[in-house]
C-alpha cells in the first residue's frame, strides 16, 4: 500500500544506507553482538497475536516466540538481511530478557 512505500521512500537515504545512515547490513558491535537494520526490501518489522511474537517478516520471520515464551524459531529474514540467528531453526528459550523504552517526561514519579 501507500503507506509501506511512503516509508521505505523517507528510510532510504543514499543508495544502500537506511534512514540513520548506517550500512543496512549486519553491524559487529564491540561486545560481539551483530546489530540488522532495515535492509529497505519489505516493511514487514513486527507481529504480535495471541498465538506468538515475532519480528521480521517476507518469506519467514527474523525471530519467532510461541505463546508459551518456551519454544521458538529462526530463519534468514529479507526484512533485516539477517541469517539464522540461532544454531538451530527451531530452540527452546532458556533465558528471556525484555527491555522497554519509556519517554522520561510520561513516566509517573
Amino acid at each position: 500500500g501507500g503507506e509501506a512505500e511512503g516509508a521505505e521512500d523517507e528510510a532510504e537515504g543514499a543508495e544502500g544506507e537506511a534512514a540513520d545512515g548506517l550500512e543496512a547490513e549486519s553491524v559487529e558491535g564491540d561486545l560481539g553482538l551483530e546489530a540488522y537494520h532495515w535492509a529497505l526490501k519489505d516493511p514487514f518489522f513486527l507481529f504480535s497475536d495471541m498465538e506468538c511474537l515475532a519480528m521480521g517478516g517476507g518469506s519467514s520471520f527474523a525471530i519467532y516466540l510461541e505463546k508459551d515464551l518456551l519454544h521458538g524459531m529462526s530463519e534468514p529474514c529479507s526484512t533485516f538481511g539477517s541469517e539464522t540467528l540461532s544454531s538451530t531453526d527451531n530452540f527452546i528459550i532458556s533465558n528471556l530478557e525484555c527491555w522497554v523504552f519509556d519517554d522520561p517526561s510520561e513516566v509517573e514519579k
